[in-house]
């Protein structure tokens, strides 16, 4: 199947964040016909005097989605809540699961070509049997459930959707220092320790590629695992120091420490009904190995490999120019 991207009309939800901004520029390089829907409270910069549609509402108001899905080709769905506290969540579930079942609805009343849905590269499942840890997080858990919702709407009715599942995104446009807050942290030079786990790391820009191309190339029903590399935060803390030309981060904290401290942090999190910097999850998921197969979908979804080093950069000077760094 051949599209003229050059045609298309593509609508993005949630397209003023990390990935959804780096969504709208490619597909505008690629010459489509771009459309927005965002919060009408957005405080985000980043489509700012750019050539695109915008469209205010909440995908969980089904009634405000028909303006934008009418006359739409092809729905980018990136809007989400990647709140981690409360670990219980309701809004969370809500905006993740329901507010995705509300795209899905909108789609089929507007006769959407395709939807590509993002979800999470913790849903990633290596086997049929894999069990995955949700660490006690809604998060976690909603963009599990909506993945399942998705692909069983698929199976079941044939509704046409492919799925990005993104590791840990970096780069550019992170208006509200989302997954780039620990970037900053070891490039303004705050960061002190490190702790024994790790993650992948993945560009932005690769991810916000898979996405689009996955329009044309993604298989109906398929969801892609988009990584990058997978490095220990020791690791990751160094390349981030030697981009920033500082020291890195130099002292190791013990796990047994860690998830002491995350436990106190959970107790007084629930004192004094506010969040703590270390919580029970987060020391729990600072002392794995979330490690999955490296640069995933590039042949699949035609994506070139961006190494770590350049995502980095892209962060750290997109930081600068915004002054988030001086």
């Amino acid at each position: 199947m051949y599209i003229n991207i050059y045609r298309m009309r593509v609508l993005v939800t949630g397209a003023d964040g990390l990935l959804g901004t780096n969504i709208v520029r490619y597909l505008l390089e690629k010459g489509a016909e771009v459309r927005v829907f965002i919060m009408k409270n957005s405080a985000s910069t980043t489509l700012m005097d750019l050539p695109i549609q915008t469209f205010y509402g909440n995908i969980l108001d089904i009634d405000s989605l028909d303006l934008a899905f009418e006359n739409t080709d092809y729905v980018i769905h990136v809007a989400a809540s990647t709140k981690i506290y409360p670990a219980k969540n309701e809004m969370v579930r809500r905006i993740n699961v329901q507010g995705t079942k509300n795209v899905v609805s909108a789609c089929e009343k507007h006769n959407i070509k395709k939807l590509i849905f993002i979800g999470s590269g913790s849903s990633y499942a290596p086997t049929e049997n894999s069990i995955q840890r949700t660490f006690g997080l809604d998060y976690i858990q909603s963009k599990m459930d909506a993945l399942r919702f998705i692909q069983d709407k698929t199976a079941k009715n044939n509704f046409p959707a492919t799925t990005i599942l993104p590791t840990f995104m970096i780069g550019a446009y992170d208006y509200y220092a989302g997954s780039g807050k620990m970037t900053l942290s070891v490039a303004s030079g705050k960061l002190k320790i490190y702790a024994p786990g790790g993650k992948n790391f993945v560009s932005v820009r690769s991810v916000a590629m898979a996405a689009v191309h996955a329009i044309e190339k993604g298989a109906i029903g398929q969801a892609y695992l988009v990584s990058g590399k997978n490095l220990l935060f020791k690791e990751y803390f160094q390349l981030v120091a030697e981009v920033s030309q500082i020291k890195p981060p130099n002292i190791s904290i013990p796990k047994p420490i860690i998830l002491l401290v995350g436990y106190l942090g959970q107790i007084a999190q629930f004192i004094l009904r506010k969040e703590m910097l270390i919580n029970k999850p987060i020391a729990q998921i600072s002392c794995i190995k979330q490690f999955v197969p490296e640069f995933q979908s590039t042949e699949a979804l035609s994506i070139p490999v961006i190494s770590v080093e350049e995502a980095i950069s892209d962060s750290i000077d997109w930081f600068k120019k915004n002054i988030y760094l001086s």
